[in-house]
């Protein structure tokens, strides 16, 4: 069975290691991946899925050359006698789901992986001629969770079933916490006594870091031997690094890039940090809660990822003060009472376990296509 996934970038978190997670956890003699990006740079993942005998096509971004973009889309999707086109785009993804309809594709999903986007008036108008349309040419719908799907769909498709939930599953044992580890990755990164603060995201808009630098100069002043840890790139990368340089904590804010050792690195820390201002299901919250991290996350995350007691909400209008205390407390329970809680059980129970979820996309898949 031949599938297209419709992405706009294939970097090392988010939708990429999603799909790269699921896929190493299927039948690849029966499922076999491939991926048109729409993107201008090559994918820090795009390797790992070569390996797996997937081709990569690349495609202007539609803002750079518009009619460039879907001509190629249409000469994928024409010419790669595909069963399903899987776009996770949202209603960015109309013109591949054009073209999956007028060649006879007859799968065609439109995924949705995020809420309540940040969207200027342009953008709302553009979301609301293009959404049912490409709703309507779908002949599935999908979302990472409830909150995305009610967003997006409706409340009424949401509770009618007409939409179905692919969950953001991870790996949990890999997530598992192991202090031996955890001692390698101080040394390695000469953190020693520090108080590490750790956030994984990609450095854009919705995640916020120029609010969570904010909110990391109050915990400086409330703990002295703190550290803010960025991991992840992206398009305000440059902007980010020059706001932590004006920053008064600027010698304690470490940018580490892409990394492919997430589940390595976690052990380290001792806090996970997340600002953002619109979410669908973070991965990074639950690959965060299998490691047993302590999480302070912004009220905008959907709760629908609270599997544990370890998450801890602040609303984003709230003083940074709040924050600063708040963080200060969990700095006092972590050094005296231990820094991780085993709730990986609660994760697998929750539907949040790969292979489980693997299972479950590959009997959707069969059933659409041979329905």
């Amino acid at each position: 069975m031949k599938i297209l996934h419709i992405v706009a970038g294939l970097s090392g978190g988010g939708i990429g290691s999603l799909l790269y997670n699921y896929y190493i956890n299927m039948d690849r003699n029966v499922y076999h991946f491939d991926f048109a990006v729409n993107s201008d740079g090559k994918g820090f993942i795009e390797s790992r899925f070569k390996e797996l005998g997937c081709e990569i096509f690349i495609t202007t971004p539609l803002h750079d050359d518009f009619l460039k973009c879907i001509k190629q889309f249409k000469n994928i999707i024409k010419n790669g006698n595909y069963d399903v086109v899987h776009c996770h785009t949202g209603y960015r993804g109309i013109f591949p789901l054009y073209y999956a309809w007028k060649y006879n594709v007859k799968t065609r999903i439109i995924h949705i992986h995020g809420a309540y986007e940040i969207e200027n008036l342009r953008q709302r108008m553009i979301r609301g001629i293009l959404s049912p349309v490409s709703k309507f040419i779908a002949t599935d719908w999908l979302a990472c969770g409830n909150t995305a799907a009610q967003w997006f769909y409706g409340k009424r498709a949401l509770f009618s079933g007409k939409v179905k939930i692919m969950k953001n599953a991870i790996d949990i044992r890999k997530y598992q916490f192991l202090e031996m580890v955890r001692k390698e990755v101080r040394d390695e990164f000469g953190l020693f006594d520090d108080f590490a603060i750790v956030s994984v995201g990609r450095l854009s808009l919705p995640k916020n870091h120029e609010f969570m630098i904010k909110v990391f100069e109050e915990v400086a002043d409330k703990i002295i031997n703190s550290k803010l840890i960025l991991i992840g790139d992206g398009e305000l990368d440059n902007k980010i690094r020059k706001i932590a340089f004006k920053s008064k904590c600027r010698d304690r804010i470490q940018f580490w890039g892409i990394r492919t050792d997430i589940h390595r690195l976690l052990n380290g820390m001792d806090l996970f940090l997340l600002t953002s201002t619109s979410e669908g299901v973070p991965v990074a919250l639950l690959e965060a809660q299998a490691n047993g991290l302590h999480i302070v996350s912004s009220d905008s995350v959907t709760k629908e990822i609270q599997v544990s007691d370890l998450i801890t909400y602040v609303g984003l209008t709230e003083p940074l003060s709040n924050w600063g205390e708040i963080i200060k407390e969990l700095h006092y329970k972590i050094i005296n009472l231990g820094n991780r809680k085993d709730v990986n059980k609660k994760l697998s129970e929750s539907g949040y376990e790969i292979k489980k979820e693997a299972q479950w996309l590959s009997k959707f898949y069969i059933e659409k296509v041979h329905s």
